[in-house]
């Protein structure tokens, strides 16, 4: 509220982190040990994928704060509660339990499932982990679940912290399996309940609304009801940035008639 863009962008950061860890398909302490072994360059590249898994690391710019801004003790507070939290998904993580519960169902841990995870170097830390090679199992980020739907010959999916881009592949893809389970943080899985909502009603979205309201109770089924203590995560906290200046009038010269202003969340936009 102070306009601290600096503070801002250390809290969403912070909360970044915070959904990232909690929706691991795999313990934080795995995923430590795994990722020091794929990425152990002294490179700020490998250092910046190692400190998505460290506490200490990724909480370094908000406490920062807790040391600099006049809102330093709600900032070493919040640092101390976040380091209590996450110290709890050592073995197992809120989403990486349900996970593990699934695989190991019969018939679950074959080549007919897939998981897809929302970053590319969270699937390459998956996949290299001690429980990456012992299943069977497709692995994919969010960004590939649409080629590798297209593939065929899948029995179900799971989708850990479900993105837009993962419900819109399975939404749109004529090989989306019948079995689909969503595993994810409960304020993302609101949000995107939300918009599945209207796919479900409105006739212009006739072809798709049989999935749109399946996935809806698979969201509700895969967390949105719950609260981190019951093995899920749910932030409520609006990020705060400071607004970017985008201005569309100045193509093709100088431009000096009237001008239309639309302000989002993080922009401000000039049309003509």
């Amino acid at each position: 509220d102070g306009g601290d863009g600096t503070g801002a962008r250390s809290v969403s950061r912070t909360l970044a982190f915070l959904r990232r860890v909690a929706s691991l398909p795999l313990g934080l302490e795995e995923a430590r040990w795994t990722v020091d072994t794929l990425f152990d360059a002294d490179d700020e590249v490998d250092a910046g994928i190692r400190a998505m898994f460290r506490p200490r690391m990724a909480l370094g710019p908000l406490a920062e704060i807790g040391e600099t801004s006049p809102e330093g003790a709600f900032a070493r507070e919040a640092v101390a509660l976040i380091e209590s939290r996450v110290a709890g998904w050592g073995e197992e993580t809120p989403v990486s339990a349900k996970l593990a519960s699934l695989i190991a169902q019969d018939g679950w841990n074959t080549t007919g499932t897939l998981i897809a995870v929302p970053e590319r170097r969270i699937a390459e830390v998956l996949m290299a982990s001690d429980r990456g090679v012992a299943w069977r199992c497709g692995i994919v980020d969010h960004a590939d679940l649409a080629s590798a739907l297209a593939k065929g010959g899948l029995d179900r999916v799971i989708v850990t912290g479900p993105s837009a881009t993962a419900i819109r592949a399975l939404l749109t893809s004529p090989a989306t399996p019948p079995e689909v389970v969503l595993l994810g943080d409960a304020s993302g899985s609101a949000l995107l309940a939300a918009e599945l909502g209207p796919l479900s009603r409105l006739p212009g979205f006739a072809p798709v609304a049989a999935r749109a309201a399946a996935m809806q109770a698979a969201l509700k089924r895969g967390g949105l009801d719950e609260r981190l203590d019951a093995g899920e995560s749910e932030f409520r906290i609006l990020p705060i940035a400071q607004q970017r200046d985008i201005d569309l009038t100045r193509e093709g010269g100088t431009y000096s008639g009237d001008k239309i202003l639309l302000s989002r969340s993080a922009h401000r936009i000039a049309y003509r």
